[in-house]
């Protein structure tokens, strides 16, 4: 799956590098679809969970679409962890 910055547009990545050295300490990034189909809306959230700044950057897929496929992914490398753990368990009792 590609990851994020290979689906953002060359000026997009411009502008979330030099978004991202602003970044604030004890902060983190949210990100979710954006306004338009091929957008995501990123947010630097601080820990108080005031939003602090957001950009919206422009990719060359659909956006929402990446985004569930990625979690999706994550999911399921999650899934596969949790069934891994517990055949190490099983084993371990036998």
């Amino acid at each position: 799956m590609s990851s994020m910055h290979d689906i953002l547009t060359p000026q997009s990545i411009a502008a979330y590098t030099s978004w991202q050295a602003k970044a604030e300490p004890d902060s983190y990034e949210f990100v979710a679809a954006g306004p338009r189909t091929n957008s995501f809306l990123i947010q630097s959230i601080h820990e108080n969970n005031s939003v602090i700044d957001s950009i919206v950057l422009n990719t060359t897929i659909d956006a929402d679409q990446w985004l569930n496929d990625y979690v999706t992914l994550i999911n399921s490398e999650e899934t596969d962890d949790k069934e891994s753990d517990l055949m190490s368990s099983a084993a371990s009792l036998a």
